[in-house]
């Protein structure tokens, strides 16, 4: 996958050549109790974009765990890792989890129905 069609462009992404389907169906999980009012907006919208933007439905299935608040070195910033069982966004801020969250939108949109394992 070229980066150039990802926007915002990832710092560093890695792939590690494992590709798999994406998934058909997920669960949208926040990791943070304390911050949940503020994940919930950013996981509605996942709930909106994922069947729309994607076909994926947000019935359950594959999990994508979100969580805000933890270093990862520069404000805005995020980590991002996509397995076959899992994805998992981290962000130190809110800016940086929706930034997170349109860079795993793009990746399952744009990957004719697999995507290749990245973090």
């Amino acid at each position: 996958m070229s980066l150039h069609k990802l926007c915002p462009v990832p710092h560093d992404i890695t792939f590690s050549g494992e590709v798999f389907p994406v998934p058909k169906s997920v669960n949208i999980q926040i990791c943070n109790p304390q911050l949940e009012k503020r994940l919930t907006l950013i996981a509605e919208r996942l709930d909106s974009d994922l069947p729309e933007i994607c076909g994926i439905s947000t019935n359950g299935g594959y999990p994508i765990s979100l969580s805000l608040g933890e270093s990862v070195g520069k404000p805005e910033g995020y980590c991002l890792k996509i397995e076959e069982g899992r994805s998992r966004i981290v962000a130190e801020d809110f800016n940086g989890l929706q930034h997170g969250c349109q860079t795993m939108l793009q990746l399952f949109a744009l990957n004719d129905g697999e995507i290749e394992a990245c973090e």
